[in-house]
């Protein structure tokens, strides 16, 4: 996979906290499940008819994935021609 150069080791800016897991699963469900699914796998209408497929996010192939080549395909898109979804993201302050 390429990614920008510094992706693999860029570290979580956000502090683990359960009111952190809880926001973050609360987006998820807002944002992320109508193509990933609730439980990741990527088993929706939406997720199955994009192309390509929305992944499923629990296999290897994502779950070993650091922080920051995660936040970077989020926030720019993998391959190029996906969306980015964080276009906005703001580092905490």
């Amino acid at each position: 996979m390429a990614l920008s150069a510094g992706a693999r080791e860029r570290a979580n800016p956000v502090a683990d906290s359960p009111k952190v897991l809880g926001d973050a699963r609360a987006h998820w469900a807002d944002h992320c499940a109508v193509c990933h699914a609730n439980n990741g796998s990527g088993d929706t209408e939406m997720g199955k008819h994009m192309y390509p497929p929305a992944p499923d996010m629990r296999q290897a192939g994502t779950q070993d994935l650091t922080d920051g080549e995660l936040f970077y395909i989020i926030q720019n898109g993998y391959p190029p021609d996906w969306d980015a979804f964080l276009g906005k993201w703001h580092e905490p302050r």
